[in-house]
């Protein structure tokens, strides 16, 4: 699917849209994560199904799981910006880790530990796709849910080391998708963008 999708992109414009895909399927990963500390037994398998399907031999193909669907996503990545393996290496651990924890039932609290400790690798990519509409609109469509989980202003700390202000992101935001033909996106959702500050001590210069 994803192969199809970035046929013909040059490699900016692939790299962008693998960081977008790769964003939306971490915060999922993330929520799922979230509650395992406190999980019921049941509840806890569900979570990690949903993260890491148990294949048993002989069982048919089943659903890609949420770390095999960013493997994939992370490995399009390297293909497209020869930058990636640090992000594929901390998925294989990740893997492992949810396979261990599937097997004892026991410190499940380590797999949203090692999810967190994801994000700063993931941040290093954006400053090369900075002027593509695809992954700074999904920061911002995903910043409340991410900040949730990585601590408060994560994603506006992203932000404010690659634009000078919020006009300037919201700008590049609107150009990109006017240039596709959708030069009323922005407005249609404007809400995303309230609220959204930088913070004076460590805003660019």
């Amino acid at each position: 699917m994803i192969a199809a999708q970035l046929t013909n992109l040059d490699k900016t414009s692939a790299k962008a849209l693998c960081l977008q895909f790769i964003l939306h399927e971490y915060a999922r990963a993330l929520e799922i994560a979230s509650t395992f500390s406190l999980a019921k037994s049941h509840q806890l398998l569900q979570g990690i199904q949903q993260l890491h399907p148990d294949l048993l031999e002989g069982m048919p193909m089943m659903k890609l799981g949420i770390l095999r669907k960013l493997c994939i996503y992370c490995e399009a990545l390297l293909e497209n910006s020869q930058k990636g393996e640090e992000l594929l290496n901390a998925l294989e651990d990740l893997q492992v880790i949810v396979c261990r924890v599937r097997r004892s039932k026991h410190s499940a609290g380590i797999i949203f530990e090692k999810l967190q400790e994801f994000f700063p690798l993931l941040a290093e990519h954006f400053s090369d796709c900075r002027e593509s509409e695809a992954p700074m609109y999904a920061l911002v469509e995903l910043r409340q849910r991410l900040n949730k989980h990585l601590g408060n202003r994560s994603i506006e700390q992203l932000l404010q080391n690659l634009f000078q202000d919020p006009l300037e992101l919201r700008h590049v935001i609107a150009q990109g998708f006017s240039q596709r033909g959708f030069e009323s996106f922005c407005k249609q959702h404007e809400v995303l963008f309230e609220g959204l500050r930088w913070t004076p001590s460590t805003a660019k210069h």
